[in-house]
């Protein structure tokens, strides 16, 4: 009988030889991801976080790097490889730890965490289910589970998850921090403001009284300065967040979030600039720049940030769907200016894009309608447009919608 010990040894000594050569293989450096708030305690691992997150980014790669290139559990390498980027094998390194570990909690809610980042939600809040199956107060499990849910039309599920981490006694703060910055962005989204200033003491109590990271905090405060027209303490809550973590583009990408939802598109643009600058490899904040450009009919560059996020983040399938959109959006529209020459200024006071198969059908009802409610909003409002008014038509509901 082969001896299981020997057995479970054998495999890790393999499994890393394997991870030696696949590790050569990686170039692009530390991926955004989320802070461990707490969540897992290895002391190999905590010390690469803690590079990474202090801005020394060669050191944090290289130390992750390291944890692949030697003898260590399978979900520590797994979690190396995910901050390194390579999430396929981050998922099979998971998926042995828990065959290997089948009463282990914390091995699946890393892996429904993992899911998330994969856009993969129902996958996702099934590891967290299984993880609470085995701990049922687990709050991380918890806690993942709200997030999963959060995606679709489950607010009673929601706050039932939430409800478990927040009352339960043995709740780590750092999931208990996690649920605050969730209802907190929930209230800002709603225009709550009065209840997520209440919520966001709260988090800055806990987080101060633990000593956990409070740099999302220092964001959802800059975010707020900016919706309530406090112009003035913006950067300076930017700049604390960025003093504790100097790579952390979330910085600006929060406050670029908050802008948008609010119209602010050209603040809004400014900040996620600012966020892919500091975090080049910060996806999410290239998608919405990307978008952001698009709003402002800077389609170039637009098309350019959307690219480099598809291209470093295939999974997202926001970015999947505008890509395709913008392949048909370069080759089968047409843009149409009137009037025909420009007056005045030389400025067009009216451009209809258009899918070059139905401009001859569509654009005199088109120009009759989008003149007659310019002239409409003009005389209204008593505001003139200073830029061309950009009016799309998409012969496809789909485009439409991710438009």
């Amino acid at each position: 009988m082969i001896n299981k010990a020997f057995s479970k040894q054998a495999l890790r000594q393999c499994q890393s030889l394997l991870l030696v050569c696949c590790a050569g293989l990686l170039t692009e450096g530390v991926q955004a991801r989320d802070h461990l708030l707490g969540a897992l305690d290895n002391e190999t691992l905590l010390n690469c976080e803690n590079l990474h997150w202090s801005g020394q980014a060669a050191e944090a790669e290289a130390c992750y790097l390291a944890i692949i290139r030697t003898v260590n559990p399978p979900e520590i390498q797994a979690e190396a490889m995910w901050a390194l980027g390579d999430l396929y094998t981050a998922d099979e390194l998971f998926e042995q730890a828990a065959e290997l570990n089948p009463e282990n909690a914390m091995i699946l809610v890393r892996t429904g965490e993992l899911y998330m980042r994969t856009y993969q939600y129902q996958q996702a809040y099934d590891f967290f289910n299984q993880a609470l199956q085995i701990e049922p107060n687990n709050a991380w499990a918890h806690m993942g589970a709200a997030e999963a849910l959060s995606t679709g039309n489950n607010p009673e599920e929601v706050n039932a998850h939430l409800e478990a981490v927040q009352t339960h006694i043995a709740s780590p703060p750092g999931a208990r921090l996690r649920a605050l910055v969730m209802a907190i962005t929930s209230r800002m989204e709603r225009d709550q403001l009065d209840e997520a200033v209440d919520l966001l003491e709260d988090a800055w109590n806990l987080a101060e009284s633990d000593e956990l990271p409070t740099m999302e905090l220092y964001a959802l405060e800059a975010s707020l300065a900016f919706i309530n027209r406090r112009r003035d303490e913006v950067q300076e809550f930017i700049d604390a967040a960025l003093e504790e973590a100097p790579n952390y583009g979330d910085a600006y990408a929060i406050p670029g979030y908050f802008a948008s939802i609010t119209r602010f598109y050209e603040e809004s643009g400014e900040f996620y600039e600012q966020a892919v600058a500091i975090e080049p490899e910060n996806w999410n904040a290239h998608l919405e720049l990307g978008q952001n450009y698009l709003r402002l009919n800077r389609i170039e560059a637009g098309i350019e940030h959307v690219r480099i996020s598809y291209e470093g983040d295939g999974f997202n399938p926001k970015t999947l769907n505008m890509m395709r959109l913008l392949d048909t959006f370069s080759e089968d529209f047409v843009d149409l200016s009137f009037p025909e020459p420009p007056q005045g200024n030389g400025i067009p006071e009216l451009v209809l894009r258009l899918d070059r198969d139905e401009v001859d059908v569509i654009t005199p009802y088109a120009r009759e309608l989008a003149e007659s409610s310019m002239a409409s909003f003009e005389e209204r409002y008593g505001f003139e447009a200073r830029e061309p008014v950009i009016v799309e038509i998409f012969p496809n509901h789909e485009d439409f919608v991710v438009r």
